[in-house]
């Protein structure tokens, strides 16, 4: 669900970092998830401190990708009033799915994520058939901006955690062929240089223009679905920190404010400093802590 609802903004904030030099960017950021998803897999038990480590750094990744799924249903589906509409769709998510089963989750994923297949898989079709005459290539950008647009898309493309090594890897793969197709097509037809809503101008450029209502109910369904998968993992995350009622309202309150104010581009380097950290508190689990402590 990450790539369904955080591609569309996550490729413009890459774009906007890194200019010209987007592709170098997307080869980095394929790279760095692939080391992420290859993270030891171990039947130990942690000490308490440990879990609490990966538990926040969990928290730093789905806070910021919530916040950016609202963003995106703001500025596709209500561009009128895009920072009301974000913090309303977090609000109302946490508010309505209140101590939901997971149950009721998988199968409105599944139907989302087979409708957005189809989407795309038409989108892609009509991108490559004909290049369009209004390109706009970015700048080139320094290697900071190219490594912060690498950090950004990584997010995108990691799976969430708690499966296995193969079925990560199986997700990563099916998520960075998706992608390629869909960011190809974006920059074959539209250049380097993109709008945060850059899929309404490959739509116009493809010629599916009529289909732009449909675009827009795709990616209201997916980034709806996308805010209701992550505050259920989020939420389990912020009750395991303890305290009682107060880490979840403010880690609501403050995901609501992230995502009306907070431009998109600081909120995907943000979580995708948090896919770094707990990547790296689990490679230290596995090879340093589980080696030496047994």
């Amino acid at each position: 669900m990450r790539l369904a609802g955080g591609l569309a903004l996550a490729f413009a904030a890459a774009s906007a970092l890194a200019g010209s030099n987007l592709a170098i960017a997307a080869g980095i950021a394929v790279a760095i998830a692939l080391l992420v998803i290859l993270i030891p897999e171990s039947p130990y038990e942690y000490p308490g401190y440990e879990v609490t480590r990966v538990v926040i750094s969990q928290v730093v990744v789905n806070l910021p990708l919530i916040a950016v799924y609202a963003s995106t249903f703001g500025a596709y589906v209500v561009p009128e009033y895009p920072e009301i509409a974000s913090a309303s769709l977090v609000l109302l998510v946490a508010v309505l799915t209140s101590n939901w089963h997971m149950d009721r989750i998988h199968p409105l994923r599944t139907i989302v994520l087979t409708a957005l297949a189809v989407g795309a898989a038409l989108l892609v079709t009509a991108s490559f058939s004909e290049s369009s005459e209004d390109v706009r290539q970015g700048q080139p950008q320094p290697w900071w901006g190219v490594a912060l647009a690498a950090v950004a898309l990584v997010p995108m493309l990691v799976p969430t955690p708690g499966s296995s090594r193969r079925s990560r890897l199986g997700r990563f793969a099916l998520a960075s062929l998706i992608a390629a197709a869909v960011c190809g097509g974006a920059v074959y037809q539209l250049g380097t240089d993109l709008a945060p809503t850059f899929l309404k101008d490959l739509f116009v450029a493809a010629e599916l223009g009529p289909l732009g209502v449909a675009l827009v109910v795709l990616i209201g369904a997916a980034t709806v679905t996308a805010v209701i998968d992550t505050w259920s993992d989020a939420e389990i995350e912020l009750s395991v920190l303890g305290g009682g009622w107060w880490p979840e309202w403010v880690g609501l309150l403050a995901t609501a404010a992230m995502a009306a104010f907070v431009p998109p581009v600081l909120l995907m380097i943000l979580a995708g400093a948090g896919v770094l950290i707990n990547a790296a508190i689990w490679w230290h689990i596995g090879y340093v802590y589980i080696k030496y402590s047994s």
